[in-house]
């Protein structure tokens, strides 16, 4: 590392940081202006990020000093004033801080989108062409349901079979669990994290295609997944991105370590992650008290339109105009 053209290049953030860190002096944060708030945040991720590059490039000591004390004294400044009400909070980051975050990663949360799909209508389009193949892409738990289910719409394989509705809370216990290993899969460099996201996706598709073939067990079958479906599967790509994050870290470290990368990329992705639980939540609720309910199958359709669209707003356009102070 050439110190010294590190040191010409990154100092201007430095000082700005120490500039504002001396202005808020013993009021913390209540004595900044709002341009102020507005970069300390950011200040200080950059801080945070260069002192353990010159940790990891054997620094001088005078240099690493400097970032650690800068570093400490912007953490102090940012946290001593953290809510006291951490329900306060948790609704905040909801509120605010999670959509623009879902934003700023919509890359790696696209290209989780993108496997889990693609993966869904290769083994859509599978099953379609070969129906004796839909056995091997779900797993035995499902496969062994609608064998044994007693409301058969005909004996006939083709025909098609009455989707069982404790299929519906099968599926959502499973993509809680391929949520929860889709993120933890990063750190084995994404590799976990596609698998997961590609077993998902056929299962899905594979269960889409065979429960479609005739109208009336279309119908069911999309009013008992769709209400909740479109929050759980949007979780699940959420849950991946996450894992990708974590993935590129250790894949791309750039000049980082790959442990210090990694730690920086989990800033990222544990929040992410902080949402997906929350939506995960809410997706219960749903299978809780709508999916059993003695709603008809196309009010639950309108339903599960509406959960669409309000994913749309509030991912789309919540907390715009903010994503400078996250």
């Amino acid at each position: 590392m050439d110190e010294r053209t590190f040191v010409e290049r990154r100092r201007p953030d430095w000082v700005r940081l120490g500039d504002i860190l001396d202005r808020a002096s013993s009021k913390k944060l209540r004595g900044l202006s709002r341009a102020e708030l507005l970069d300390v945040g950011k200040l200080y991720r950059r801080v945070t990020s260069d002192l353990s590059y010159v940790k990891a490039n054997s620094a001088s000591e005078d240099l690493l000093y400097y970032l650690n004390d800068l570093a400490g004294r912007a953490h102090g400044c940012l946290y001593a004033d953290a809510p006291k009400n951490p329900g306060r909070s948790i609704v905040t980051f909801l509120l605010r801080g999670f959509p623009i975050l879902f934003r700023a990663n919509a890359r790696m949360i696209g290209i989780s989108s993108a496997i889990f799909l693609l993966s869904g209508v290769f083994a859509a389009t599978l099953v379609a062409t070969n129906p004796k193949s839909y056995a091997k892409l779900v797993p035995p738990m499902f496969a062994q349901a609608d064998s044994g289910s007693d409301d058969k719409l005909g004996p006939d394989e083709e025909s098609g079979i009455a989707f069982p509705a404790s299929m519906s809370s099968g599926i959502m216990v499973n993509n809680i669990y391929v949520s929860a290993r889709a993120f933890a899969g990063g750190i084995t460099f994404g590799v976990w994290t596609v698998r997961e996201l590609v077993e998902n996706g056929k299962m899905l598709g594979a269960l889409g295609m065979r429960y479609s073939r005739k109208p009336e067990v279309a119908l069911r079958f999309w009013s008992l997944i769709l209400p909740h479906g479109f929050i759980e599967l949007l979780a699940i790509a959420i849950a991946g991105g996450a894992g990708l994050i974590l993935g590129w870290g250790l894949i791309s470290p750039g000049n980082l370590t790959r442990w210090d990368s990694l730690r920086l990329a989990s800033h990222e992705a544990l929040p992410l992650m902080g949402g997906v639980v929350a939506m995960l939540v809410i997706a219960g609720s749903i299978e809780g008290f709508i999916t059993p309910s003695p709603l008809d199958a196309w009010t639950k359709i309108i339903f599960s339109g509406v959960t669409a669209v309000g994913c749309v707003l509030y991912f789309g356009f919540v907390g715009r105009g903010n994503e400078s102070a996250a």
